[in-house]
């Protein structure tokens, strides 16, 4: 069986994602950037998980990919809104002064 189109596309994101968040956790040791690799890390593993499961030939082979992919799921959005959070209020001594 071939992959299809959409399988290589997620696969393709997920390297990119895991690309940018290997880059940025070399080149940078601040909290945003690290905050940022764990959101870019938490996107490639839930990309490959979809393009597993989408490339999966059984039934039991794609309730494990979609079970898997669901912790980049989880793991994403926390860790863009850390990042966020960090990244505004970067260089400051406290969270509570505007």
């Amino acid at each position: 069986m071939e992959p299809d189109v959409y399988s290589v596309a997620l696969l393709l994101a997920g390297a990119a994602a895991a690309a940018g968040g290997v880059y940025i956790s070399r080149r940078r040791r601040d909290g945003p950037a690290a905050a940022l690799a764990v959101a870019l890390a938490a996107l490639a593993f839930w990309d490959v998980g979809g393009a597993l499961e989408s490339a999966a030939t059984n039934r039991a082979a794609t309730v494990l990919w979609g079970d898997a992919k669901y912790l980049g799921i989880v793991v994403a959005a926390p860790a863009l809104l850390c990042f966020a959070v960090l990244y505004r209020y970067r260089g400051r001594r406290r969270l509570g002064r505007a």
